[in-house]
């Protein structure tokens, strides 16, 4: 496959990523019992955050961790692709959510940057699980 056609299935992973997220937290949103047991706890709004906040980035690592493997089977320029993916990752994901990053809070960039950091730690973990089993 030639390096055009890596970078652009690349593109196409980071898009489909976007709505496939999406489409996964609707849902996770609506049955995750976490906040509401975590609001009970007593833990507080800054300990509910932080707890949720982590919780989150661990789901989202999971959930791009097909994605993960579809950069891996690109073959040549790992990072690279990666870099393309995240990309059009965030470029679809924001014209899908709307999200402006000039009325952003310090919480909201926070999660937003973790979002944006769950597909290259799952490339990371991915990669490193085929190393050992290879």
């Amino acid at each position: 496959m030639s390096r055009i056609r890596r970078l652009a299935a690349s593109g196409v992973i980071g898009v489909f990523l976007a709505f496939a997220l999406l489409w996964c937290w609707v849902h996770l949103a609506a049955n995750n019992p976490l906040p509401g047991l975590l609001l009970r706890s007593g833990f507080g709004a800054d300990g509910t955050w932080l707890a949720l906040t982590a919780s989150d980035f661990l789901m989202n690592i999971i959930m791009c961790l097909p994605a993960a493997w579809a950069l891996n089977s690109l073959g040549k320029d790992l990072r690279l692709n990666t870099l393309v993916s995240v990309v059009a990752f965030a470029a679809s994901s924001s014209f899908l959510v709307g999200l402006p990053l000039h009325e952003m809070s310090l919480r909201i960039g926070i999660q937003y940057s973790l979002l944006l950091a769950s597909l290259p730690v799952a490339v990371w973990v991915f990669s490193r699980f085929r190393r050992r089993r290879a």
